[in-house]
């Protein structure tokens, strides 16, 4: 199943308990990033376009890690949860929780931003994020803000520290916008993503439409658009196949029989319109998946 954790805005609990202090207002977080109170160590900050050129390993950091997809996919742990993230995600992960990510290796193009950046407190201490991991499907909307991050990071003097706390103020502000918009009432939160996967699990042998999810979640079509579109800026339909050639995707490699077969048992006649549809989704023609033996995070 596929977790999609939302942004405490209001001030509530952090979804995985102890993980760090309660949620903050966002524009008390944002005041205190730009005095200076905080001392800023940007460890890194650029766009990765090869699976070889990074990863980072499951343990506790003390930094901010923001992560933005811009192609290709990345795969995702914190504390037993799973995820790929894929085209126009962005995450981001405060300190203190223990998390891990890898490229998704495959032919697709691969392209996505990493930063990672300590923020210390007068005592030493790590700055807390305002809120429990942040995972929104606005990921595109911020290229242009991290690369001017990058371009002040390139900056000679004290000009580049200057420069680079206002990108950073801009750059999370920016986000935190994005976060409230979703948290607004718009996004889907945890409770309602399960019940969607649910409906998957049962029916997506069977061309399940958009109506069946806004039947499970009792809510108008209209209003199902929205939230998807706030969540993953996917259409129902869209994310309906998406999730379907992901599991496709599973069983070639789980079933021998033939590709037309398979096609057919998962509600698809024709057998060049199944190809094209999985080569769009997953980046690569079900008969070389099968045959390199990949396997769906």
């Amino acid at each position: 199943m596929v977790l999609i954790l939302q942004f405490a805005i209001s001030g509530t609990d952090p979804i995985y308990p102890g993980m760090h202090e309660k949620a903050q207002d966002p524009a008390t977080w944002l005041a205190r990033l730009a005095s200076d109170d905080i001392d800023i160590d940007l460890i890194r900050c650029l766009w990765i376009t090869s699976a070889q050129q990074w990863r980072i390993d499951q343990r506790r950091h003390d930094d901010h890690i923001l992560y933005i997809i811009s192609k290709g996919s990345v795969r995702w742990w914190i504390d037993g949860c799973e995820q790929v993230w894929t085209a126009g995600t962005c995450a981001w992960i405060g300190p203190g929780i223990r998390h891990a990510a890898r490229p998704v290796v495959g032919p697709a193009a691969l392209r996505f931003g990493v930063l990672r950046c300590g923020l210390r407190q007068r005592d030493g201490t790590p700055l807390a994020a305002p809120g429990p991991p942040l995972i929104l499907g606005h990921g595109q909307e911020l290229r242009s803000d991290l690369d001017a991050v990058i371009d002040a990071a390139q900056l000679p003097g004290c000009h580049q520290g200057i420069r680079v706390r206002a990108t950073l103020v801009q750059l999370f502000a920016r986000i935190c916008e994005l976060a409230q918009d979703t948290a607004g009432g718009h996004g889907l939160d945890a409770t309602q993503l399960r019940l969607l996967h649910q409906v998957l699990d049962r029916t997506w042998q069977h061309q399940p439409q958009p109506d069946d999810l806004a039947q499970a979640l009792g809510c108008s079509l209209s209003t199902l658009r929205r939230a998807m579109r706030h969540t993953w800026n996917l259409s129902p339909r869209s994310w309906i196949l998406r999730e379907r050639m992901r599991r496709i995707a599973d069983l070639l490699l789980e079933d021998e029989a033939p590709l037309d077969d398979l096609a057919q048992r998962c509600g698809y006649a024709s057998l060049p319109s199944f190809m094209r549809l999985f080569t769009q989704v997953m980046g690569i023609a079900p008969g070389r998946w099968r045959s390199r033996g990949h396997r769906t995070p």
